[in-house]
């Protein structure tokens, strides 16, 4: 998550108005807005995680990731790996050689997130 911080002036409620249609804009793009006061300032925080605001800006195109039967951590698979070729394993989980090779670089050596 990034944040920025962006300091705000108003005179009057119609800003208050304002502030809650740029909220409803903004969230539709993965960006939370935030109006907070610190004594006498006042000023905007907004919240983003750069792959969802990635994610919603593109169109949506191209062939949609294959899901294995078998919902496996990356750990899972290193102890498949002990046991069973690479053959086998590519035929377990219903996935093309590159597609393997592809997830277990994308998600490095973190063996409790989910890969497969």
């Amino acid at each position: 998550m990034e944040n920025l911080f962006f300091g705000l002036k108003y005179a009057n409620e119609d800003t208050n108005a304002s502030f809650k249609k740029l909220k409803e804009v903004l969230e539709g793009t993965a960006i939370s807005v935030k109006l907070n006061s610190d004594g006498d300032s006042n000023y905007l925080l907004f919240n983003y995680d750069t792959y969802e605001v990635e994610r919603k800006k593109s169109r949506g195109a191209g062939r949609k990731e294959v899901c294995s039967p078998l919902p496996l951590t990356r750990g899972e698979v290193a102890e498949m790996r002990k046991t069973m070729s690479e053959s086998e394993i590519l035929e377990q989980l219903g996935l093309s050689r590159s597609t393997y090779y592809r997830r277990l670089k994308k998600y490095g050596n973190d063996s409790s997130d989910l890969m497969f």
